[in-house]
């Protein structure tokens, strides 16, 4: 039997992927820009077999080939994780296209909580999944969401100022770390903690960079054809990694950004990760992005991407605490952040952006 195209609305994605990982029946979800292509993978698949594909966020969205069992597998713990039980409602306030919100829903009616997806209101929500724009939203006004105790956030890092107002409306976060490619990672409830292991999982640093071992992870990229450039992700003897920059201590682990942010300004590397970390915390706001570009006398420098109408002496004052290499030479203003559908920031825009200014 041919795999199923899980495509439509949020509900018809929904109901097909639930169908497959009930009757086995491989499944692929298409990206929302398109299905070219999708046909011909949809050939390739075996049973108990899906295909996602990546948000895009840091280039061309791909497909991602994992079993129904990498992804079930993960249910458990993560409903421990969030004391979730069939008491709660879960709100998925972003669309099934996107692999993040796509499994909250399905986690959610796996685990028989009342599922509320995008076109719903989520005022009687106990629960969201979230990016860390959405959640900022949601607790901005809290207000609407009387009876909710936890946001399930991941996709970026959670700016400090989150923190501080789930604190002050006694709403819980969970953060975690992960990638399509990789699913759960690590993860942490507070932000005076580091992240944690996921159950289940290994990591490892390797030459600076983050090696995952676990029983959730994808199995490769799978294209329509051989011309596709390969993805970031390198699968090595039952490890794999998306070439995210990390440390570690005491056992946990410290992410510092894609490897792609590593950007080398007059011989020293900066990680523009920590370098939008600084900003943020300095500007009260999550909407800044940094980015390197090519220099004639440094190699590289750094543009910052601002949302907002900062005058040009509070940011100088925002990057004070940064190294003389690290200190964005360029600042863009902008009325938004460039996103992808999922809520993610669109890196690729925000790189053209800086190399247009």
């Amino acid at each position: 039997m041919m795999a199923r195209i899980a495509c439509g609305s949020d509900r018809a994605i929904l109901s097909d992927v639930l169908s497959s990982l009930d009757d086995g029946v491989a499944c692929i979800v298409p990206p929302p820009a398109g299905i070219l292509g999708v046909t011909e993978i949809a050939e390739q698949l075996k049973s108990r077999e899906i295909v996602l594909y990546t948000s895009g966020s840091t280039g061309p969205s791909r497909g991602i080939l994992r079993s129904h069992d990498s992804w079930t597998a993960s249910f458990a713990p993560l409903a421990d994780l969030m004391g979730l039980t069939t008491n709660d409602s879960v709100w998925i306030p972003g669309p099934l296209t996107s692999t993040l919100f796509l499994f909250g829903a399905v986690h959610t009616a796996a685990v028989g909580a009342e599922l509320l997806l995008s076109d719903m209101p989520g005022a009687t929500a106990t629960v969201a999944h979230t990016v860390p724009a959405i959640a900022i939203e949601i607790l901005q006004n809290i207000a609407d969401f009387p009876c909710l105790r936890l946001l399930v956030v991941a996709g970026d890092r959670l700016p400090p100022q989150v923190w501080d107002l789930a604190h002050s409306t006694g709403v819980q976060i969970l953060e975690y770390y992960g990638a399509a490619e990789l699913s759960f990672v690590a993860s942490r409830t507070s932000p005076d903690k580091e992240l944690t292991a996921f159950p289940g999982v290994e990591f490892a640093i390797r030459d600076s960079v983050i090696w995952v071992k676990s029983p959730y992870l994808a199995d490769h990229y799978i294209f329509a054809s051989s011309d596709e450039a390969p993805g970031p992700a390198l699968w090595r003897d039952g490890w794999a990694s998306v070439g995210d920059l990390g440390s570690m201590e005491s056992g946990h682990l410290i992410v510092r950004g894609r490897g792609d942010s590593a950007v080398t300004v007059g011989g020293h590397t900066v990680v523009t990760d920590d370098v939008e970390h600084v900003i943020r915390r300095s500007l009260r706001t999550s909407e800044v992005a940094v980015t390197g570009v090519e220099h004639p006398r440094f190699g590289e420098i750094l543009v910052a991407v601002v949302a907002g109408d900062f005058d040009d002496s509070t940011l100088r004052m925002a990057a004070d605490a940064l190294p003389g290499p690290a200190k964005p030479r360029r600042w863009i203003r902008t009325d938004a952040l460039p996103r992808t559908e999922s809520g993610k920031v669109d890196r690729g825009a925000i790189r053209r952006m800086a190399a247009s200014a």
